[in-house]
């Protein structure tokens, strides 16, 4: 868990959406507290912000340890869940997705969600994911120093792509 929240940590800090030191989390991982600098009037770049900062974790435990835990999943109140539903919300409700200016929500679909509309979902949170990966190869010694403060230092991880980090 030190690692999936390290890596949440490391992409609100450089998206901006805290100031270092704002976010933390728990001594066993499970909770995140601080704040998250919340704009008057959420946009689509900050409703993607928090998507990639929401799948950051994932994309930190795939990049330390190659396989990700099924921690940031299951209840309604987890980070998977909370990411998909703003993406949901962005495709369906703002206007802002890929189907453009319409309000599906309105629509009555009787028959539940489009196939598109649930790609587009699928496609929004995997780009928000890949973006969170590069942030986190970016500022691997960052995420590195979280984890070490929290686990007790390492001699080393071996980040997937091959490097060493010591």
């Amino acid at each position: 868990m030190a690692v999936y929240r390290a890596g949440q940590i490391v992409v609100a800090q450089v998206l901006g959406l805290i100031e270092r030191g704002d976010l933390g989390f728990t001594n066993t991982g499970q909770r995140l507290f601080g704040r998250i600098k919340l704009p008057g009037f959420p946009t689509e770049q900050f409703c993607n912000d928090l998507i990639a900062f929401l799948m950051a974790g994932r994309a930190a435990e795939e990049i330390m340890m190659e396989k990700p835990s099924v921690f940031g999943a299951s209840p309604d109140t987890s980070d998977l869940a909370i990411a998909t539903s703003v993406a949901q919300q962005l495709e369906i409700k703002s206007g802002l997705g890929e189907i453009g200016l319409v309000d599906l929500d309105r629509l009555n679909l009787r028959e539940g969600l489009p196939p598109s509309v649930i790609g587009s979902v699928r496609r929004r949170i995997e780009s928000a994911m890949a973006r969170a990966s590069g942030l986190l190869l970016d500022n691997e010694v960052e995420m590195v120093r979280i984890v070490d403060g929290i686990v007790g230092p390492r001699s080393s991880f071996t980040m997937s792509a091959g490097r060493s980090i010591h």
